[in-house]
């Protein structure tokens, strides 16, 4: 028998925000010389709101991260630290009932482990306040500090979602068929569908 795992989707999941649009519109009210992405926050509202397939959510992904270029990886970790604490004053940023069930799972002996289009920057954080085990998100590609505005591999959406996990079961030992998987969208039902247990939420992230 292998270990137990429970995966969780994190915007709309176990935050009541889109981090990376959410991130995006904390930038441009707290600009600076270092990080100016002026607009972005408004052009990602309208394509999330629009698109809704795999393949535009991975596009709009990396395009996300394009914006990035040339900006230094530790501005952007600082200004994620600044924007995650400011969120969190709000008293309605955290879905409650997910919390329960990521304590509950805990309890139980299960790894949590994020699966997310998001980046580490913006899971730092939640990984630290909720003492997470693992998190599989997307990764922009950076050189000596420096994001290039590329991304490694496949935006962490839809089927890579479920090709993470199964690398991640494979490496770890995760009995599947004993784990568990939560997530609001349909672009979570890869995920969902390859453990024993997938729990879809009510969808409730806003911009």
């Amino acid at each position: 028998m292998g270990n137990k795992a429970a995966f969780f989707d994190v915007d709309g999941t176990i935050i009541s925000t889109k981090s990376m649009v959410s991130f995006a519109r904390y930038l441009e009210l707290n600009t600076s010389d270092a990080i100016n992405v002026t607009a972005l926050s408004l052009f990602l509202k309208r394509l999330y709101a629009k698109l809704s397939t795999d393949e535009a959510r991975a596009d709009l992904n990396r395009h996300y991260f394009s914006i990035f270029k040339g900006v230094s990886q530790a501005e952007v970790e600082k200004a994620a630290e600044e924007w995650y604490a400011e969120m969190e004053q709000a008293g309605d940023f955290y879905i409650a009932s997910t919390v329960t069930e990521i304590k509950r799972l805990q309890a139980e002996g299960y790894s949590i482990v994020l699966v997310t289009g998001s980046f580490a920057p913006l899971l730092s954080p939640l990984i630290k306040r909720f003492n997470i085990d693992a998190a599989l998100h997307t990764t922009p590609e950076t050189i000596d500090g420096v994001y290039t505005g590329e991304v490694i591999g496949s935006p962490c959406i839809g089927e890579t979602k479920r090709t993470r996990i199964l690398r991640y079961a494979l490496d770890n030992n995760i009995d599947l068929a004993a784990s568990w998987a939560f997530g609001d969208d349909d672009s979570d039902l890869p995920m969902l569908k390859l453990v024993g247990n997938g729990v879809r939420i009510d969808p409730v992230a806003a911009y």
